[in-house]
């Protein structure tokens, strides 16, 4: 009987003190109970979605919610940006399926909806791989995104463009003062040296070139300074001086609808009507002027008869 007795009593204290084995993961002290609750719960130290307990659950893989405002899922798009919620964006351009969703006449990528949109995310340029990677129409180094990489962007002497941005377009950059591709047998690219770098013959403003690449501007009030004896220099009124070779004939305060319309002296601009007119030049304060005006400031090169 004492021996039955204490067999009840071994059974009754294992069940007091030792845990069923059951899938419960409430109660499972092995497995990693709350995903979002910053604990580790099972000790095994790993905390919430870094624990492979949490991989499969609903708080470590969240779904995009389409109107809240909110990027739900964490990949850099929200709401209707996000391409988990093109099926439910009726009413918005669906960025990838070639049609005009919305009917405002722009399709996938062209039209404003689809701004950020990671299927309008244009590739980054590969500096090294020969491709026009983002399609840009420049490939490799002559892509200015790839001026980390590839130092300062070169001159392309024979696309119109200001590729390195200095200011100086193809063969009236220096940097193209060599090239025999487009731009002939060479230029006068330093206009300050005191050398005749193209071998002309002509040094510095002495050179054509120099008065092209902007290094000798005319002078529009004494009418000098171009680099052929047939020009004449007239002022523009917002841009710098131009020689050209036709000669005005217009006297001052005539209409006129050129820059070269007037004589040497004068500019065409308007002032207080819509009509411009012939205005004569001067050099504020003593400059020389028509009976009945004074020259009076007008910018920083030449000033105006008023």
């Amino acid at each position: 009987m004492k021996t039955v007795l204490s067999y009840i009593m071994i059974i009754m204290f294992s069940l007091t003190f030792f845990p069923s084995c059951d899938d419960d993961t409430s109660t499972n002290p092995w497995i990693e109970t709350a995903c979002d609750d910053g604990i580790d719960n099972d000790n095994d130290g790993f905390i919430d979605c870094n624990d492979q307990d949490c991989f499969e659950t609903q708080a470590c893989n969240p779904v995009e919610i389409c109107n809240d405002g909110i990027d739900n899922d964490n990949d850099g798009f929200t709401d209707c940006k996000d391409a988990d919620c093109d099926n439910e964006c009726d009413d918005r351009e669906i960025c990838n399926d070639e049609t005009d969703n919305d009917n405002d006449g722009y399709i996938d990528c062209d039209d404003q909806d689809c701004l950020g949109h990671e299927h309008c995310e244009k590739p980054a340029e590969i500096c090294d791989d020969g491709i026009d990677n983002d399609d840009d129409g420049y490939t490799d180094c002559e892509d200015t995104d790839c001026a980390d990489d590839c130092g300062p962007v070169l001159e392309h002497c024979g696309d119109g463009i200001d590729n390195d941005g200095d200011g100086f377009i193809d063969c009236a950059d220096p940097d193209c003062a060599q090239d025999t591709q487009y731009c002939g047998a060479g230029m006068e690219w330093d206009c300050t040296d005191g050398l005749d770098n193209d071998g002309d013959g002509l040094t510095d403003c002495e050179d054509t070139d120099c008065y092209y690449l902007g290094y000798c501007p005319c002078d529009p009030i004494a009418d000098s300074g171009c680099p052929m004896e047939n020009q004449h220099c007239y002022a523009r009124e917002n841009d710098p001086p131009v020689c050209i070779a036709e000669l005005g004939t217009l006297e001052t305060n005539s209409r006129c609808t050129d820059v070269s319309d007037c004589v040497p002296g004068n500019i065409c601009m308007a002032l207080n009507s819509d009509e411009p007119s012939c205005i004569k030049l001067c050099d504020f304060p003593f400059g020389e002027c028509p009976e009945s005006t004074m020259c009076q400031p007008a910018s920083d090169s030449w000033d105006l008869c008023l």
